[in-house]
């Protein structure tokens, strides 16, 4: 098992390998389009079809859902993904890119998760399939954005993503968690990024700073 994520750029919309949620002091978030969950994933730079896989076994790493934050007054939370049938989940894993055959996704990953019922269960193999060297995935609105539509929310306001995760052994690496990025015709109004997070066997939380950035646009 590879225990190495090269280049896993996860969020491009806004999240992680998986996944958490923003936060802030602000008002409901505006949404520049109405959001839609994905039937298909594609791959970025050859636009290409690329799988959308589930029901994976053996994962490599395992992605975390939310945090259950205590109820504030002043605080507003904007969830990515709380668990596989939340009602308020946001954006789709649809932009797969470099090493898309090595990457296997189950968004309704049932063994020890975080909390509620399910987690989100990313496994990548490292074998080049595609000859990249590396893989990751956009988390977009709508599915299949690039930047050619509009989409996406204006989250003003919110300072921090915050995720939870975990790898199956520990010692798995993340390279990259990026927010933001997509550029095109509507680009997205900010690109941050961190890393690498080198994940624990343990659920641990993990932040993206994003104070003082321009979230006006994000897809």
């Amino acid at each position: 098992m590879k225990k190495n994520l090269p280049y896993f750029l996860v969020i491009a919309a806004l999240i992680f390998l998986i996944i958490g949620v923003l936060s802030s002091g602000q008002e409901k978030p505006q949404s520049v389009t109405p959001a839609q969950r994905p039937l298909q994933s594609k791959e970025t730079a050859e636009e290409t079809e690329a799988p959308f896989p589930f029901g994976t076994e053996g994962a490599a790493v395992e992605a975390a859902q939310e945090e259950e934050m205590p109820a504030a007054s002043s605080e507003k939370i904007f969830n990515i993904y709380t668990d596989r049938s939340a009602p308020d989940n946001h954006y789709a894993p649809s932009g797969w890119m470099g090493d898309f055959g090595d990457v296997n996704l189950n968004d309704q990953y049932m063994k020890d998760p975080h909390s509620g019922t399910t987690s989100i269960q990313v496994t990548y193999s490292a074998k080049k399939t595609q000859g990249a060297g590396w893989a990751g995935i956009f988390w977009q609105n709508p599915p299949n954005n690039w930047g050619e539509r509009m989409g996406g929310f204006d989250l003003t306001g919110y300072n921090k993503l915050t995720f939870w995760a975990r790898g199956e052994n520990g010692g798995e690496a993340i390279e990259k968690v990026k927010v933001g990025g997509i550029k095109g015709t509507y680009p997205d109004s900010l690109e941050v990024e961190m890393g690498p997070v080198v994940l624990t066997r343990d659920w641990k939380k993990y932040a993206v700073n994003l104070a003082g950035q321009d979230l006006s646009y994000v897809s």
